[in-house]
């Protein structure tokens, strides 16, 4: 009996010290891969990447449902949104927008100022016919990865001057403005569907 115990305690002790040990001795996974010969670090972008690993990182297409191309980096370096997160002080700020959304008092409908002085890589001015566009053509496609989401929430959209667009939502959301979409004009979408 006492010899059967002896044996427990030590098989137990023996179970425990190994997975202590493997603990410590398991490499960071995570660790960054060394650099190319005479590059600097300080001189190295490394962007945030929000998923262990990307399934296609030939689709950079943020339009197609199920590419990941917002979640590995092309997002902070490629895209404008209409509003960011500072995340150093919490506090949701205007990018391509001039200025936080206007709401109704019934949180039903939203108007948007954007920046004057935008323009696509072509030279075309981005204005709120693009944002209206994009809403309209993201709702008219079920291809499209902000279909579900722009369906599910508006019901319309409209320019009302060249950088003011109003967004009508089916229903109440005083939080509307941080769902993000890609934005995307005339010129571009034919370049971009898949």
């Amino acid at each position: 009996m006492i010899l059967g115990r002896t044996l427990a305690s030590i098989l137990i002790a023996t179970i425990i010290i190994l997975s202590l040990l493997s603990t410590v001795t398991i490499q960071n996974l995570n660790a960054q891969l060394a650099l190319p010969p005479g590059v600097k670090r300080e001189e190295t972008v490394i962007f945030d990447v929000q998923i262990s690993s990307v399934a296609n990182p030939d689709n950079w297409n943020p339009w197609v449902i199920g590419t990941q191309a917002t979640v590995i980096g092309i997002n902070q370096v490629c895209m404008s949104p209409l509003y960011y997160t500072d995340y150093k002080d919490g506090v949701t700020k205007p990018w391509v927008a001039e200025s936080l959304p206007t709401y109704s008092p019934d949180f039903k409908e939203l108007t948007i100022k954007i920046v004057k002085g935008i323009y696509w890589s072509d030279g075309t001015p981005f204005t709120a016919r693009d944002i209206v566009y994009a809403i309209n053509v993201s709702k008219a496609n079920s291809k499209l990865s902000p279909y579900a989401i722009l369906n599910a929430w508006v019901e319309s959209a409209w320019v009302v001057d060249d950088y003011t667009l109003t967004i009508r939502l089916k229903t109440p959301n005083p939080y509307f403005h941080y769902m993000a979409f890609t934005l995307i004009g005339p010129g571009i979408y034919n370049f971009m569907m898949p």
